[in-house]
């Protein structure tokens, strides 16, 4: 052929050549010039190729070149991005170069010198590559490099014999799962297998081969032939490594058999590393590295192991697990966590095919165990491991030889036979693996449940499990039991503590003061006995749980000389353990138990009590169990004796407590409750604004009766507890307030009931006595203009901000709680007596307190509240209290106030009234007549007129505006007085007219509100004189002196504008 052209577009091809056939000598060429290849194929990209191909025969060998590349030119870069129906052809072919020779003896023989590819944004080369298409064997050496990674092969493989080895370089797992699946044709199915699988980050892999591929695939064969494997001398060996410093995988959702969906899992790989040697006879595999879960499951794991397999029949191997270490550590939790085999073990795993329609047992109709209804078995030989954590302690695991199964017939349940022992659990390991702990929130770190329950442990378990599924019914057992130490209450302490209380009574807010010293251990006293708490003295403590066929049993036994005693017992049936089906608990299967509590001393358990409360008491109970999952029903009594409440600092000490209660199906009645006051303290307030009485000794009762129920079917749907409650109260005299300072008991009744998720209260109470007496100056504090700046304050300040707002929201998400229905009427009674802060004064009326319909919110008041016979202090002078009105009209904290304070036995009347509200009050001087301010302030502080003092008058005037700028606080003759028992101690002055002899020293008391006495003394006289003031009427009084004069006036006073 002399020549031949092809014209395609703007591309040719032209060929030239000859052949013989007597000799089968070959030459020819062919030349590409700018040839479109998407005008051959549309899924060849539109880059125009140009090049030379060549062959010729030299001897029983074609030598063949071929040397093709993409037009770079500007035509060529436009033809590629415009050329009509090959636009978004992705096969674009840079560069085709080869060097080669060709031999059809013996079923013929490629030998390719060099062969470069550079197409798809991918590279291979190859040198001194020989295929053998005869012997279907190969040797060279192949470099592939694609986006993302590269891979070099080198060695020889034939049937039966062959080495070499394979370094793959992943610098990108990411860039090369996207080009995979960029490619053409296959990037779909690419795409497909993966299902949503992702790499991102680098690994390597090292491997050398021994051996023939046919003896691969001949040792692929015998792992799942019927046969025993031959023994063949031909081996494929494998030595393979595979390293990566950070590997992110991504692990797509599957579906169970179920139809279920699980989510798809992240994995992290860190420092791993994975060696692989021998053949599938005989191999071995070593594992290290680190494996992390991202949150909000974060777990990160650390793997040692190794191990080695032996095939030992068609789908049976040996394996020998030489090392295993796993090291877990929760970033929210202690840790970390280790297990470690403390000998080899021992593993033995078949896999077969399994025969179709196994045996049934004719007895339980579950299928009947048999070596060919398992698609996979597992079997382990006894062994020991040690469990450490970040709690002091360490765990040995023993178990026996463990079979496990895996059958293949369509709802069977897999089969298991283990049994073992396990020693040295401690029981505080409950607080480091967060069982029971309340989540973690901003400011608050997470409380553990022993810690929340103010318990500290040193007890340390020893249990066993037995477990046999492979018989015609479930056979299984567990157990933990103590061996040793304690358990220690955190309330108090056991040693022994000396004492010493004081306690008084004064104007002040009265003090309490508590002097303690506890004795020093014993000398050589383990550190155990020497921990904060009260030990509990466990004797005993035992749970078991048995499972015999359908029967499901477990028991609970703990002894105690201090926490109590408990025996219970329980049973219960489980449904389709005799059949293929899952094992469940069905709704209607019944219960049976048996429950035995006794608690000799309450008291230990008070650090579940908020701060500084203590509890006393004895408790006992006794129940028997019946009816269903889903209606359990309860029979039994409980009682409680010798109850009592403490806490100093709140003032409530109630005690003599009885409690007997029955239960009757799901409701509790209580029969009895009985509370009685603690002693009532020795707090009055003197005089006839105090107290009318002295305060009782005897503390009242409170006497209680009502009932509890649940498990009501009505409300089960609606996502309601199913709780309803209906108690009422009598309280009698009943000291609910003891303190040196204040001293309250009330009576009364109230109604309490949860109906439907609501609390609703009823009652109305009457204060019998009341004793309040408040410091007269309260704790310093820094003004509303002083604002003090601190970082971490802020930073406080931020999280619990964003606390309250994402609690807010996650409340605007959730149905809103209903808030309490509270209506209680309290009449503050005659003998309700408070001091402090100036004033005296019984208070009487009566107030109605009732809830918000809005959560959350304060509850509203109304009502009056008056003085009785009230007096002010203020400014070193007693005052009447003439009118003193407190009105609540809604919020409890902002009433609105009218109090009227005068000065008595002067001609003019003059005091303080104070007006507004508690929050915003309104003080100003009052006369009648009207007066200027300062004349006003005169006769308060001088009990006279300014003008009737000339300059002496001023200075007292400026002194009483000093006072009056403390706030009316105590002057040093004011303390005086109070400390003396006086209303009044002064010092008047000469009036016009008099000399200086006429000064002198005047002692005050009011006896009543009508009845006033001073003493008068001279200061240059040696006689005094005694006055009397008596009011007769608003106008009239009655003044009597003896002394140094004896007298009596009748006085009658009018008033004018």
């Amino acid at each position: 052929m002399p020549s031949a052209t092809l014209q395609a577009g703007a591309g040719s091809i032209t060929a030239q050549g000859h052949y013989t056939p007597a000799t089968h000598a070959l030459e020819g060429q062919a030349t590409l010039r700018a040839l479109r290849p998407d005008a051959l194929h549309t899924l060849l990209a539109a880059a125009p190729l140009s090049g030379r191909v060549t062959a010729q025969t030299q001897g029983d060998a074609v030598r063949f070149s071929a040397d093709v590349r993409a037009d770079t030119g500007t035509a060529a870069r436009t033809a590629t991005v415009k050329t009509p129906g090959a636009a978004g052809a992705p096969l674009r072919i840079n560069t085709f170069s080869a060097l080669g020779t060709w031999q059809a003896a013996d079923g013929g023989t490629v030998r390719l010198d060099r062969l470069v590819l550079d197409a798809l944004q991918a590279r291979v080369e190859t040198t001194g590559l020989q295929v053998a298409l005869g012997t279907q064997s190969a040797q060279g050496k192949v470099t592939l490099a694609v986006p993302g990674a590269t891979a070099r092969a080198q060695g020889t493989l034939a049937p039966r014999s062959g080495a070499g080895d394979l370094q793959l370089q992943w610098a990108d797992a990411a860039l090369t799962q996207r080009w995979l699946a960029g490619l053409p044709v296959v990037g779909t199915s690419v795409q497909r297998t993966l299902q949503g699988a992702s790499a991102q980050g680098a690994a390597q892999i090292a491997a050398r081969w021994k051996g023939g591929w046919q003896t691969l695939t001949e040792q692929l064969q015998t792992t799942t032939a019927n046969s025993a494997p031959a023994r063949n001398p031909d081996r494929f060996d494998l030595q393979a490594t595979l390293s990566t410093p950070q590997l992110d995988l991504s692990l797509p959702a599957t579906t169970n058999a179920s139809g279920g969906t699980s989510a798809g899992q992240a994995l992290q790989l860190r420092a791993f590393k994975a060696e692989l040697g021998g053949n599938l006879a005989q191999a071995s595999l070593a594992l290290t590295g680190e494996v992390r879960t991202p949150a909000p499951q974060a777990l990160q794991t650390t793997v040692q192991t190794r191990l080695a397999s032996t095939l030992v029949g068609a789908g049976q191997w040996q394996l020998q697990v030489s090392e295993l270490r796993l090291q877990a550590q929760a970033a929210q939790r202690p840790g970390p966590w280790t297990l470690q085999l403390a000998e080899p073990l021992g593993l033995t795993v078949r896999t077969g095919a399994p025969t179709p329609g196994a045996p049934r047992s004719p007895a339980s109709g579950r299928a009947a165990p048999s070596p060919t209804t398992s698609a996979l078995s597992l079997q382990a030989s006894a062994g020991q491991a040690r469990v450490t954590g970040p709690l002091p302690g360490t765990v040995a695991l023993r178990w026996s030889p463990v079979q496990w199964s895996a059958p293949t017939a369509p709802g069977a349940l897999s089969r298991l036979q283990t049994q073992g022992t396990l020693q040295g659990l401690p029981m505080a390991w409950v607080d480091a693996l967060g069982l029971g702990e309340t989540p973690a929130a901003p400011g608050q770190p997470a409380q553990p449940l022993l810690a929340r329950m103010g318990l500290a442990s040193s007890i340390v378990l020893d249990g066993q499990w037995n477990v046999d599924t492979t018989g015609d019914a479930l056979r299984a057992s567990a157990s933990l039991r103590r061996t040793s130490g304690d358990l220690r209450i955190l309330a108090g302490d056991a040693t022994a503590v000396t004492a010493v209380q004081s306690s008084g009574q004064g104007t002040g807010a009265g003090a309490t003061t508590v002097l303690a010293t506890a004795a020093a251990p014993p000398a050589g006293a383990s550190s155990a006995s020497s921990a904060p708490g009260t030990p509990a003295g466990v004797r005993q403590a035992e749970i078991t749980v048995t499972a015999e066929g359908d029967t499901l049993r477990a028991r609970l036994l703990w002894a105690s000389d201090r926490a109590g005693e408990i025996d219970a017992t329980a049973s219960t049936r489980l449904a389709a353990a005799n059949t293929a089906a899952a094992i469940t608990w069905p709704a209607d299967a019944p219960l049976a138990g048996t429950l035995r509590a006794r608690l000799p001393d309450v008291g230990v358990w008070s650090a579940l009590a908020p701060p500084g409360w203590r509890v006393r008491g004895t408790l006992d109970a006794s129940a028997t169990l019946s009816g269903t999952r889903d209606a359990p029903r309860w029979a039994g009594t409980l009682g409680a004796d010798d109850m009592a409440v403490r806490s100093v600092v709140d003032g409530v000490d109630l005690q003599g407590g009885r409690l007997r209660a029955t239960l009757q199906g799901n409701q509790l009645n209580i029969t009895e409750f009985r509370l009685q006051g603690g002693r009532g303290s020795s707090a009055r307030i003197a005089g006839f604004s105090g107290n009318r009485t002295a305060a009782a000794q005897d503390g009242g009762t409170l006497t209680a009766t009502g009932r509890v129920a649940w498990g009501d079917s009505a409300t089960a749907g609606t996502g309601m507890s199913g709780i309803t409650m209906s108690l009422q109260a009598e309280a009698k005299a009943l000291q609910v307030l003891v303190r040196a300072d204040r001293q309250v008991s009330v009576s009364g009744q109230l109604q309490a009931q949860l109906q439907q998720g609501q609390i609703s209260l009823r009652g109305k109470l009457t204060t019998d006595r009341a004793t309040i007496i408040l410091p007269d100056e309260s704790a310093p504090r820094l003004g509303s203009d002083v604002v003090v700046r601190s970082a971490a304050k802020d930073r406080e300040d931020q999280a619990k901000a964003q606390a309250a707002a994402k609690a807010n929201q996650v409340a605007a998400q959730a149905e809103t709680a209903k808030p309490p229905d509270i209506a209680v009427t309290l009449n503050l009674g005659r003998d309700f007596a408070l001091q402090g802060q100036g004033i005296t004064t019984r208070l009487t009326g009566e107030v109605d307190i009732r809830s918000s319909a809005v959560p959350g919110a304060p509850p509203r008041v109304t009502g009056e509240v008056r003085t009785d016979q009230g007096r002010y202090r203020a400014w070193g002078q007693m005052l009447d209290v003439e009118t003193g009105l407190i009105r609540f009209n809604g919020p409890y904290n902002n009433p609105s106030l009218d109090i009227l304070a005068l000065r008595p036995n002067i001609s003019v009347r003059a005091g303080v009234q104070v007006t507004g509200s508690a929050q915003a009050p309104r003080v100003t001087l009052y006369s009648d007549p009207e007066l200027p301010d300062a004349e006003k302030l005169s006769w308060v502080v001088l009990g006279r007129n300014a003008s009737a003092g000339g300059a002496e008058a001023a200075v007292l005037q400026q002194a009483a505006l000093a006072l009056l700028g403390r706030n009316g606080g105590q002057s040093p003759t004011a303390n005086a007085a109070s400390r003396l028992g006086l209303d009044e101690i002064g010092f008047r002055g000469a009036t016009t007219g008099e000399d200086a002899s006429a000064a002198a020293l005047t002692f005050g008391k009011r006896l009543s509100k009508d009845l006033y006495v001073t003493y008068e003394r001279s200061l240059s006289g040696t006689l005094g004189t005694l006055y009397i003031f008596y009011d007769l009427s608003r106008r009239l009084t009655l003044r009597g002196q003896t002394g140094e004069k004896s007298a009596v006036d009748i006085i009658y006073t009018v008033k004018y504008d």
